[in-house]
């Protein structure tokens, strides 16, 4: 995801307070919250409801976030990522259900492959751009910024899929 890349700037938001294995052990922190994440979907793996999941996710995902770019504290700084993983775990199962269910069988080796490159690309991109975000605004704004991006997403997709709701309201269905 891109404006995801805050991991990549914990050396620098705890530079001084905390040592190299301190600074490893809270990069490890997100992927043990995917790990989680991909857990509880194993555990309930219904879709009911995808669209609040999605929604709480991504919400989720960017409240802490802007948490973290508050944090001074080790401990509150691996809770808060962990809780990240978590919530990116959600969200991906829940964006690679919708890809599946939605796409054209036609479409479907195109999307695929062009979604793989996204994703993969998009860890690297997000990196870059949180560095060159730090290094003109600072690292907390940076955070902040990523934080801020995963609220307005959430935002205008719940405001999208309401005003989809309204439409599909209006649309009345004749069958002769």
């Amino acid at each position: 995801m891109l404006f995801a890349g805050a991991a990549s700037l914990l050396p620098f938001l705890h530079s001084g307070r905390s040592s190299a294995i301190d600074i490893g052990i809270l990069k490890s922190a997100l992927p043990a919250g995917v790990i989680f994440g991909t857990w509880i979907r194993l555990q309930k793996p219904s879709l009911d409801g995808w669209a609040e999941k999605l929604l709480l996710a991504t919400l989720g995902y960017g409240f802490c976030h802007l948490l973290l770019a508050e944090s001074s504290s080790f401990y509150f700084s691996y809770v808060l990522l962990f809780g990240a993983g978590i919530f990116d775990a959600l969200s991906l199962a829940v964006r690679e259900c919708i890809l599946q269910l939605e796409t054209p069988p036609q479409f479907k080796g195109r999307v695929y492959a062009l979604n793989n490159f996204l994703v993969n690309a998009s860890d690297e991109l997000s990196e870059w751009e949180s560095g060159v975000a730090a290094h003109w605004v600072g690292v907390r704004t940076a955070i902040r910024i990523s934080g801020c991006v995963a609220l307005f997403s959430a935002s205008v997709f719940a405001w999208k899929a309401k005003q989809r709701q309204r439409l599909l309201a209006k649309i009345t269905f004749s069958v002769d």
